[in-house]
């Protein structure tokens, strides 16, 4: 019988190794170490059989095995991942994340933030802000929208806007006092300026998680990330980090990174030593590589200062700087590093995010939304939890988000599908763009790349042996 190689194997190159590849199945998720020798065999026949083999029978049992060869056709192997892909969108949409948009209304004028598009239905539209007649029913829909109770995300979390404005107080506390009674506890991501007025709310039992964003030291944090009256904001975040950590909240920090703000994040992190932060366990911070989109009009990242790296470049700086910062874009990598030290198959997924199976946000006007990045802008919205009839479902619209990879023609057939699982759907669907052989397809796999080395590289200095 007659094999040959599968149209979902991924062959990278060692940085340190010239001798040796990863080799990564697409859809089996297995990793593994093989020979250049044995790779430019693979690379070099159209079918394969056992008999003239010129490697090890464990070698050929294993490449059997872990999916590198196949007997399947191509379009056998297209419609196989079709399929899988669709069962693991379905898998998906049993768990459930539920967010509270408290406020569309924010403290700061960043001008560079994606809800700055939301000032233009006018200051009036942006101070709506939930009711407790509100809360009871975003509640209420989340009863019925949700699968099955042990599978739902039991952190709700709190968004904006800014959700921790101080004149929010009143609510927060009506939101989280609900929740707890149905089981919730809650995380919220905030811009932190008014986070001391929220200092009884804070902990482990009440809003337990926080994501704080800070664009680098205090010079360049009060450049980009303005409040619309202190224009000296960074002093009292960080202050406010260490009211949150006294009370036993996990703080993620996490720092929009770009080519003008990298060099300081290392007075970030010297600032974040001298207060002790680092030295909590509950504290975190990451840099968050800023990536270049399209856009016609790139007055508001000029103004602000922001000039983009590709990835490579971003990567390469972030290694440099001797694990001052970790980067949180590393999801791949961990998931690899496992798979590596744990002797699994890598986790597979087709969706990029929550968004594209059970994510809904509500609003205080009594809209869903599928995707924070959407948020504000009407032709997004999936549904309403406020109408006579309960819950009415804007089923277009939902539609254009429950969507996997394998949906659309760039993706179903390219062999990255469960690890890019096809970028991200916002960007689909505002840019009606469907990815295949784009700029995007190659930042991709430089990721994969330099994830996949680092991972193994990691794997030896930790002593083990594959």
């Amino acid at each position: 019988m007659s094999y040959r190689l599968s149209s979902y194997s991924i062959f990278i190159e060692r940085d340190n190794d010239p001798s040796h590849y990863i080799l990564i199945h697409g859809y089996t998720g297995t990793i593994d170490i093989v020979s250049t020798d044995i790779v430019s065999f693979l690379r070099g026949a159209d079918t394969f059989d056992k008999d003239s083999f010129p490697f090890s029978d464990s070698t050929w049992d294993n490449l059997l095995k872990r999916g590198y060869l196949t007997a399947k056709t191509k379009e056998e192997e297209f419609g196989f991942v079709k399929k899988m892909a669709d069962v693991l969108h379905k898998k998906g949409r049993l768990f459930n994340v539920f967010t509270f948009l408290v406020s569309y209304d924010c403290n700061f004028r960043c001008p560079y933030c994606y809800e700055a598009s939301i000032s233009g239905n006018g200051r009036k539209w942006t101070k709506q802000t939930f009711t407790e007649d509100m809360v009871d029913k975003a509640y209420e829909a989340i009863s019925k929208i949700r699968v099955d109770e042990r599978t739902t995300n039991k952190s709700i979390q709190l968004y904006g806007g800014e959700p921790l404005l101080a004149e929010n107080k009143k609510i927060v506390e009506y939101i989280v006092k609900q929740g707890k009674q149905r089981g919730y506890v809650f995380n919220a991501v905030t811009n932190g300026y008014d986070l001391d007025a929220y200092e009884d709310l804070l902990g482990p039992d009440n809003i337990t998680r926080l994501q704080i964003t800070v664009d680098g030291d205090r010079e360049w944090h009060n450049k980009r990330r303005i409040h619309y009256q202190n224009p000296d904001s960074f002093d009292k975040i960080i202050a406010n980090i260490g009211i949150a950590l006294a009370k036993g909240t996990v703080i993620s920090v996490r720092i929009n990174t770009d080519r003008n703000n990298i060099d300081s994040i290392k007075n970030l992190r010297r600032r974040f030593d001298e207060l002790g932060y680092t030295a909590d366990e509950n504290f975190h911070f990451y840099s968050a590589w800023l990536a270049s989109v399209e856009k016609e009009d790139r007055s508001v990242e000029n103004a602000a200062q922001i000039d983009y790296m590709d990835y490579k470049e971003y990567y390469r700086k972030i290694v440099s700087m001797n694990n001052i910062v970790s980067c949180n874009i590393d999801k791949m990598y961990r998931h690899i590093y496992r798979a590596i030290s744990k002797g699994e198959h890598i986790s597979l997924s087709s969706v990029g995010c929550a968004s594209q199976c059970g994510s809904y946000i509500f609003d205080p006007y009594g809209e869903m939304y599928s995707c924070l990045e959407t948020i504000g802008n009407r032709r997004h919205v999936v549904g309403k939890y406020i109408s006579e009839n309960g819950i009415e479902w804007n089923d277009g619209v939902l539609g254009e988000w429950h969507r996997n990879a394998s949906d659309f023609s760039g993706c179903r057939t390219c062999k990255h599908l469960f690890f890019c699982q096809g970028g991200c759907i916002a960007d689909r669907i505002n840019e009606k763009k469907d990815y295949g052989g784009s700029t995007i397809c190659d930042s991709f796999r430089d990721r994969l790349r330099i994830s996949a080395n680092k991972a193994y590289d990691n794997y030896l200095k930790s002593g083990s042996v594959l």
